[in-house]
């Protein structure tokens, strides 16, 4: 194992906490996933967060963020971009996800605790500081990771 490979096999190691979704989040009913599903979470559910595929369409995202913010006027739901539909795939054990929400509950809270751990691993972005810890997205009141 040289010096090299230690950054992949950390990314490995942190995405392996990030993605326990499948044990925890889908057999207690805590994801909607599916464009409708996650629409209607939205609308309805206490959404925690709120994740999108790396390759989705912007056309969803603009119209899932458009709710978001329609029902979440103060401090909304986290948002996760950087995982790719065959991550969240394995992540949540079934296919072809492109969209999907994360229902409050711990078990969601602690998924994006770990995507953001894993998000700044691999920008090198230094964890934010307590002032900063809710950017907005595009001045909307909304948390990126």
């Amino acid at each position: 194992m040289t010096a090299m490979d230690r950054p992949d096999r950390e990314s490995r190691r942190l995405w392996g906490q990030a993605h326990p979704l499948r044990a925890g989040l889908r057999a207690g009913g805590f994801v909607a996933a599916g464009f409708g599903k996650t629409a209607a979470a939205l609308e309805h559910e206490k959404v925690a967060g709120l994740l999108h595929a790396a390759e989705a369409a912007s056309d969803g995202i603009r119209k899932l963020d458009a709710l978001m913010r329609r029902r979440f006027s103060g401090k909304a739901p986290a948002v996760v971009r950087f995982l790719t539909s065959a991550q969240l795939d394995l992540a949540l054990s079934r296919p072809n996800v492109i969209h999907a929400a994360l229902l409050a509950g711990p078990a969601s809270e602690t998924v994006l605790a770990r995507c953001r751990r894993l998000e700044r691993f691999r920008t090198g972005d230094p964890p934010p500081k307590a002032a900063e810890a809710a950017p907005d997205l595009a001045g909307e009141g909304t948390e990126r990771v």
